[in-house]
């Protein structure tokens, strides 16, 4: 399967990462990547999952490691945007 992700700033310290398609373990690079494009003057980073149709426990795993890494970054992280198979991914996850 196939995914893409686009990043941009948005002023304010805001940067948007918009992810399209199927986000499983065979997404590389991983979303992670994307964070070292980001100014050093960010402050917040919004995940966009609108366009994420499908995503297995590898999908979520990975915006797991991305939040992690963001946060180290001193990111503060927003995710919005969860589609319906995504949705019910997160819930059986979390339980």
């Amino acid at each position: 399967m196939s995914y893409g992700v686009e990043a941009w700033s948005r002023g304010a310290g805001v940067v948007m990462l918009s992810v399209s398609g199927t986000l499983d373990g065979g997404v590389e690079p991983a979303p992670r990547d994307c964070l070292d494009a980001f100014p050093a003057r960010s402050r917040v980073l919004l995940v966009d999952l609108h366009r994420v149709s499908e995503m297995d426990v590898h999908g979520l795993l990975l915006l797991l490691d991305l939040h992690r890494e963001a946060e180290r970054q001193g990111l503060r992280v927003t995710v919005t945007g969860w589609q319906p198979q995504p949705r019910r991914v997160m819930a059986q996850v979390a339980g």
